[in-house]
């Protein structure tokens, strides 16, 4: 699967940063730089690259607050859902930044109720599978952890081996389907 990640007009360095962690940990994904290039067109540029997906990251007060998740069917962007963002920490403000991932999964095993649905939520929307079971993490470049916090989760990525969480991470208030 192929994912376009942009941003709304406009974005601040914060925004492109957290755009370019993103490209880092999704497999298949490529930044556009948006400019004023409107919907319509941005839907033509994703299917003339083969797109399969494109997620604007639109801000509020120079932040990240929301990941809009479109498919791409026939050059037209259709909504899929909204990740709604309390906050992110950027990789370079963990210290630890991964390149090319090429396969990520969501860990659905060990889950309180509340979190395995939200996995579920971001796995349909992101396109990442589930990880059912320990044992087969560690066919996984990454590992996409969700975790309660405080009103909503954490979404952390991790390597499979030592746990260490790597990349950005997103504190998530809710996942909102179709148009947000």
């Amino acid at each position: 699967m192929k994912v376009l990640i942009t941003t709304a007009y406009s974005p601040s360095p914060r925004t492109r940063t957290f755009v370019k962690d993103l490209v880092s940990v999704l497999p298949g994904s490529s930044k556009l730089s948006r400019g004023k290039i409107s919907m319509e067109l941005l839907g033509a540029i994703a299917a003339d690259e083969g797109a399969d997906k494109v997620i604007i990251v639109k801000e509020y007060h120079g932040n990240p607050s929301s990941l809009e998740v479109y498919d791409v069917v026939d050059a037209e962007l259709v909504p899929r859902g909204t990740i709604k963002l309390k906050g992110v920490t950027l990789s370079s403000e963990r210290g630890k930044r991964v390149y090319n991932a090429r396969k990520v999964g969501i860990r659905a095993y060990s889950l309180i109720p509340e979190a395995q649905e939200m996995a579920e939520k971001l796995s349909e929307l992101l396109g990442l599978p589930l990880i059912e079971k320990e044992e087969e993490a560690s066919e996984y470049d990454l590992i996409l952890d969700v975790e309660p916090h405080e009103a909503g989760f954490e979404v952390i990525f991790r390597t499979p081996g030592s746990r260490a969480p790597v990349g950005p991470s997103l504190r998530v208030r809710e996942v909102v389907e179709g148009e947000g």
